[in-house]
């Protein structure tokens, strides 16, 4: 898969850092840290900005009270100011976006962003309990 030229930016800087990340798509990294894989979206058109996500931080089943894990969802937003969570396709997913004037800026920031996510996660999983969560940080 050959990344657009703004997400090869990106590639190269996490190689260069000793990171394990791989173009799953033209806009999208696959980046692989502790036994975690997030996603890394840059679209061409748009290359200031990039999205960082953690996909299934928290899966949902059909017994699961959606209301209560949208409202600790809430309260973890509510500090955590800079992540978003999200429910979508039963689970929740964790991100953070950015604007940024280079590339080289933003992969820069993807380690610091990584624990942004993480503590956000780790927020998640204390509001809800163990639960049925397969990551716990």
């Amino acid at each position: 898969m050959q990344p657009n030229p703004a997400l090869e930016h990106y590639l190269e800087a996490m190689e260069g850092a000793g990171i394990d990340a791989v173009a799953v798509d033209t806009n999208a990294l696959r980046i692989s840290r502790d036994g975690l894989d997030y996603v890394l979206v840059v679209a061409e058109d748009e290359s200031t900005f990039f999205q960082l996500m953690l996909p299934h931080a928290w899966p949902l089943d059909t017994h699961t009270m959606r209301s209560g894990v949208l409202e600790a969802a809430n309260r973890v937003m509510n500090r955590l100011k800079a992540v978003k969570l999200l429910l979508q396709n039963d689970a929740i997913h964790v991100s953070v976006e950015q604007f940024v004037e280079t590339p080289e800026l933003g992969a820069s920031m993807v380690p610091g962003m990584i624990e942004l996510i993480n503590s956000a996660t780790a927020e998640l999983h204390s509001e809800l309990g163990p639960g049925a969560a397969p990551r716990l940080h």
